[in-house]
């Protein structure tokens, strides 16, 4: 509901599809490491580009047309959990999330309330343990689509300009089809 919020917000200005996926044991691109001192397994900064194993990672992206932003919540296995990740000077991401260039945004949910996890080892993620994701996914939405505060979503003002910002360049680019086509035609007549 948050992400369908600001999508709606955000499409007088971007053509925006919301769907969902959900991958079952896909494993990590780079293997975590332990860290006693933290007390889990952790993963650098230098390594997170490198975090989709393209091999267990297949997502739908089947539009060739249009640019996909994808939005990954990561729930690591038990026997890699809690997974933390460390930011270029070794301390812990809070929130535990990224930007993948060319892909969108991953968020890694360190820890599951023992509330939502079921009898087979599986957990359940319902509104309450997905609040966190959310609205880190907002706040990558958000940078993404030049809005410039993540943490208040897109307010009015900005969306208005962006939205000035897109008809003067559709106007721009209407000018030039027109004047390109003229150009042509009084070519073709001359002849």
């Amino acid at each position: 509901e948050v992400v369908g919020r600001l999508a709606r917000r955000l499409a007088i200005i971007y053509d925006i599809t919301l769907d969902t996926q959900v991958l079952h044991y896909a494993s990590l691109a780079v293997a975590p490491t332990k860290s006693d001192t933290l007390g889990a397994y952790v993963l650098p900064a230098s390594t997170l580009n490198d975090f989709l194993s393209s091999r267990d990672m297949v997502l739908d992206m089947t539009s060739s047309t249009t640019k996909t932003l994808n939005f990954l919540l990561y729930v690591p296995a038990p026997d890699n959990s809690p997974l933390l990740l460390l930011d270029a000077h070794g301390q812990t991401l809070n929130p535990a999330a990224f930007m993948v260039e060319g892909y969108g945004g991953v968020y890694v949910m360190d820890k599951i309330d023992e509330g939502a996890l079921l009898p087979d080892g599986g957990a359940y993620l319902g509104p309450k343990e997905l609040q966190k994701p959310m609205a880190s996914f907002v706040g990558q939405i958000t940078c993404v689509g030049s809005v410039a505060d993540p943490k208040s979503g897109a307010v009015e003002w900005e969306l208005r300009l962006l939205e000035r910002e897109m008809a003067r360049f559709r106007v721009r680019s209407a000018r030039a089809t027109l004047q390109s086509t003229r150009a042509w035609s009084d070519c073709s007549v001359a002849r």
